[in-house]
């Protein structure tokens, strides 16, 4: 995503997409760190 990033003037939508998946991964990462400290919940 970031390599897609003009050198200059990024678009308000781009930012957003980029702090979107930001904010999904780190969930993702979160649960499966819960999944692993907790493997029979």
């Amino acid at each position: 995503m970031k390599r897609r990033f003009p050198a200059h003037s990024l678009k308000p939508s781009m930012f957003q997409q980029l702090e979107d998946l930001e904010e999904e991964l780190e969930e993702l990462l979160n649960q499966q760190r819960e999944a692993q400290l907790n493997p029979n919940s």
